[in-house]
């Protein structure tokens, strides 16, 4: 398996309580939209689909994150990083675990 010199380790580190149960029914994350007492801050208001809202909920427990507001700070960290690369030039590969020799290459939705 080949890798490039130009590799980038991202991770989101678990913290938080173990063992949280599956959150049921939960649809939509509702903010108010506009400014928080903390300054430079926003809040948003926004409504999943079931299927987003239980990828949602399943990212929730998978990175044992506190707060709906700690899934998407992690998330949106993360879409930053891999387009920033992506602009730079880097190309992004999964290698399957049962396929370690084979490379699968990762496309990311990026406007022209």
């Amino acid at each position: 398996m080949e890798t490039s010199q130009n590799t980038a380790m991202v991770g989101v580190a678990p913290r938080g309580r173990r063992g949280r149960a599956l959150r049921s029914g939960k649809t939509s994350t509702k903010r108010q939209v506009g400014l928080s007492p903390v300054k430079g801050r926003r809040r948003f208001s926004i409504t999943l689909s079931p299927k987003s809202a239980e990828a949602f909920d399943w990212l929730k427990d998978a990175t044992d994150a506190d707060t709906d507001s700690e899934v998407i700070r992690n998330a949106l960290r993360m879409h930053y990083v891999l387009l920033q690369r992506h602009i730079e030039g880097d190309t992004f590969f999964l290698c399957p675990a049962n396929k370690p020799d084979q490379m699968v290459k990762i496309d990311l939705f990026v406007a022209k």
